[in-house]
């Protein structure tokens, strides 16, 4: 990020000249939003100045600052090549597209066919979902999988409560 920490000449509403970079206005950023924290010899402190960032932050934090970086810089396409280059190369299953750190593991929950589902309407269901989730279209497809739990709940009744049911059936 040091490479794209680029610094800005801007002039305040009382025509003050000043300079800010890019990690400042990062930074900014962050902090109007909840208080960044990070580990310093085992104790959880509060991030004060960008730098500290690099060190013993959470992952949702680094992102963070990297969805706020690639917002500030001029070069933003070139600074997303580099930072999917750096996920990639370290097999980390999340991009970097348009300002915003999107997972790439496509883990959708498929039916084994070897499986007999004795329930009617179950599987067409989970086939629905799954149809849904391909097609992007998220909320319609929890809402089917809503539907698909919900009938997992009961699907051992009335021999086992339905904690036991839903347990049975995860194999949990």
């Amino acid at each position: 990020m040091y490479e794209y920490n680029e610094i800005f000449y801007l002039i305040d509403e009382t025509n003050w000249n000043y300079y800010k970079s890019v990690s400042e206005f990062v930074f900014d950023d962050i902090t109007k939003f909840y208080i960044s924290r990070h580990f310093v010899d085992n104790e959880y402190v509060e991030i004060k100045e960008f730098n500290d960032f690099i060190k013993g932050t959470t992952p949702f934090t680094a992102f963070d600052v990297i969805e706020s970086f690639d917002g500030h810089t001029t070069k933003s396409l070139q600074f997303e090549n580099e930072i999917n280059a750096i996920f990639k190369l370290n097999n980390i299953n999340v991009e970097l597209r348009n300002g915003e750190i999107h997972s790439i593991s496509n883990k959708a929950i498929g039916l084994d066919d070897s499986t007999n589902i004795n329930e009617a309407g179950l599987e067409e269901l989970i086939r629905m979902a799954e149809d849904l989730y391909n097609k992007v279209n998220y909320s319609y497809a929890v809402e089917k999988n809503l539907g698909c739990f919900e009938r997992i709940k009961t699907y051992y009744y009335p021999t086992l409560d339905k904690k036991k049911s839903v347990e049975k059936s995860l194999m949990i």
